[in-house]
C-alpha cells in the first residue's frame, strides 16, 4: 500500500474525511482531497496519524492555522493541525495544507465552522386584503423557529432554495438560503398588523407585515405631512449627480418625509426620457440644470456647497410641516392586472373644495451613463408615465370629513425595463402658494402648492398616516 493510500485510509478511520470511503486510493488533483472539519475555537487541535514511506514536509499558507511537525521521515508520524483564531465570519473559513515528498504534493483541505447566524432579507411585508401568502428569504447556518403574534398568520413553509459548495468541491456550507411562505388569511375588517418572529438561539429577527382592509380616517389628528422634490436632469449634465446625491442625503436625515421624482427631458438617454418634461420645467420658468421643485411652490438649484443643499431640503420638508400643514391624506395600493398597472386610491380631505390628483410610475434600478458618475450609474426614481390625463393633475372635488374612492388604470409602457422595479407616486396639489424663510430657495406662487403625497411600492400600498 503507498503512502497516501495509508494516510487516506486513517482518516476514514478518524471520520475526518467528508467523502464515501472505500479502499483505494482517491483522485487527488488541484482543489480536491480529504476535507478535515475543525471547530470555530482557537487552541483547538485535531491530531491524524499517517505512515509515510519517504522523507516529507509540510506546506502551510493560512495564518489562522498551523500544521505541526513541519516535516518528519518513514514511517508512523502525528500531524497536528491547530487552530490559532476564531472565524467571526458567517461562512466557514477553508484553508489547505500539502504533504510533499519527494518531488510529489498532496493537497488536504482545513474547513472551520462560521459563527451561527441568522439574517432575515425582508423589509416590511405587505398583504392584499384576499391575500393567500407572503414569502421573504432567510440566510441561516443554524435551525431557526418561526412565529407570529398574530392568529390570522401562520408559517405554512421553509424551503431551503440555495447552499454554497465549499472550496473542496464536496463539502456544502450550513449556511443556507431559505424560502419561508406565511399563510395569511383574508380581511374583512380594518387593516392590521402583525409580527413575525425569526429566531435562532438567542438571535432574532422581527418582520413587521401589514394587509390591507378598509381605510378610516381620524379627523381629529394632524394628516402626517409628506413633500415632494421633483428633479429636472439630463445624463450629459455634469453636476445633476450631486443634486441627486443631495436629495438621498436629505432623505436619509428626514425619513418618510421627502417623496423625490426624476423626469428626464428628450436631450437625455433616449430610455430615461418623460415625453412631458418640457412641459413641467418650462411651467417653472426653469432655464438649466440641475434644478428641483419643491412642493410644487420652490426652485432649488445646486448650491456651490454640497451639504448647503442637503440643509436646505431638510429645512424646505420642516417648514413644509409647520406652515403648510396636509388637508388630504392619501391611502392605497398599487398592483398589477394582467399588462395593466391599476392604482387604488383612498383620499381623506378636512377641508372641501376643489383640488387635483396626480399620479406617476415610477421605475427603479436604470443603470445608464452619467456624467461625472461613470457608466454604471444607477437611475432610480425615474418618471416613466402618467396616470392622470391632465398635465398637472386631473381635478376631484372633495368633501370635508369623507373618503373618497378612485381607481386608475394605465397599460404598462413598453420602456419599462423591469416590471418588479416599479413603483407609483400620488399626490394632491391645492391651488394655493406659501413663503417660507430657507435662503437657498426661490419661492413662486405656480399656481398650485402640493398639499400631500405619497409612494407606494408594486403589490404595497398606503395607510392614511398622522403626525
Amino acid at each position: 500500500m503507498d503512502n497516501i493510500t495509508r494516510f487516506y485510509l486513517l482518516l476514514c478511520t478518524l471520520g475526518l474525511f467528508m467523502a464515501g470511503c472505500t479502499e483505494q486510493k482517491p483522485e487527488l488533483i488541484s482543489g480536491y482531497g480529504a476535507t478535515i472539519i475543525v471547530p470555530n475555537k482557537a487552541d483547538t487541535t485535531v491530531s491524524i496519524n499517517i505512515e509515510m514511506e519517504e522523507n516529507w514536509h509540510i506546506r502551510n499558507d493560512y495564518d489562522w492555522m498551523m500544521i505541526t511537525p513541519f516535516n518528519g521521515g518513514p514511517g508512523q508520524n502525528s500531524i497536528d493541525i491547530q487552530i490559532l483564531k476564531t472565524n467571526d465570519g458567517i461562512l466557514e473559513r477553508v484553508g489547505r495544507f500539502e504533504i510533499v515528498y519527494e518531488e510529489t504534493s498532496y493537497e488536504y483541505y482545513v474547513i472551520q465552522k462560521g459563527n451561527d447566524s441568522i439574517v432575515v432579507n425582508a423589509g416590511r411585508q405587505y398583504a392584499d386584503i384576499d391575500e393567500k401568502t407572503i414569502s421573504f428569504e432567510v440566510m441561516s447556518s443554524a435551525e431557526f423557529k418561526v412565529t407570529s403574534d398574530a392568529d390570522w398568520i401562520q408559517l405554512e413553509s421553509s424551503e431551503i432554495t440555495d447552499s454554497i459548495l465549499l472550496e473542496d468541491g464536496k463539502t456544502f456550507s450550513d449556511y443556507k438560503q431559505w424560502n419561508v411562505t406565511l399563510s395569511v388569511e383574508p380581511n374583512s375588517g380594518d387593516v392590521r398588523y402583525a409580527d413575525v418572529k425569526v429566531s435562532a438561539g438567542e438571535q432574532e429577527s422581527i418582520v413587521k407585515v401589514a394587509q390591507m382592509g378598509n381605510l378610516v380616517a381620524d379627523y381629529t389628528k394632524d394628516f402626517y405631512r409628506r413633500s415632494s422634490v421633483l428633479e429636472f436632469t439630463a445624463t450629459w449634465c455634469k453636476y445633476c449627480y450631486l443634486m441627486a446625491g443631495a436629495i438621498h442625503d436629505a432623505m436619509s436625515s428626514s425619513p418618510d418625509r421627502i417623496v423625490p421624482m426624476v423626469m428626464h427631458g428628450s436631450d437625455s438617454e433616449e430610455a430615461l426620457a418623460y415625453g412631458k418634461m418640457e412641459d413641467h420645467f418650462y411651467h417653472y420658468d426653469l432655464i438649466g440644470y440641475p434644478t428641483s421643485i419643491f412642493n410644487g411652490n420652490a426652485v432649488l438649484s445646486l448650491n456651490s456647497n454640497y451639504q448647503t443643499t442637503v440643509d436646505a431640503l431638510i429645512g424646505l420638508s420642516d417648514e413644509a410641516v409647520s406652515i403648510a400643514p396636509s388637508r388630504t391624506s392619501i391611502g392605497g395600493r398599487f398592483y398589477l392586472d394582467g399588462n395593466e398597472a391599476v392604482a387604488e386610491l383612498s383620499i381623506a380631505a378636512k377641508e372641501s373644495g376643489t383640488y387635483r390628483l396626480s399620479v406617476f410610475l415610477l421605475e427603479d434600478g436604470m443603470v445608464y451613463p452619467q456624467k461625472n458618475a461613470g457608466d454604471n450609474y444607477v437611475h432610480n426614481n425615474i418618471v416613466r408615465e402618467a396616470f392622470h390625463s391632465e398635465t398637472f393633475g386631473d381635478e376631484i372635488p372633495l368633501t370635508s370629513g369623507s373618503v373618497k374612492d378612485i381607481r386608475l388604470q394605465i397599460p404598462i409602457p413598453s420602456k419599462i425595463e423591469n416590471r418588479a422595479n416599479m413603483h407609483i407616486v400620488a399626490y394632491i396639489t391645492r391651488d394655493d402658494s406659501y413663503i417660507g424663510k430657507i435662503a437657498e430657495a426661490e419661492y413662486g406662487d405656480f399656481g398650485a402648492v402640493v398639499d400631500n403625497i405619497v409612494n407606494i411600492p408594486l403589490d404595497g400600498f398606503a395607510l392614511f398616516e398622522y403626525e
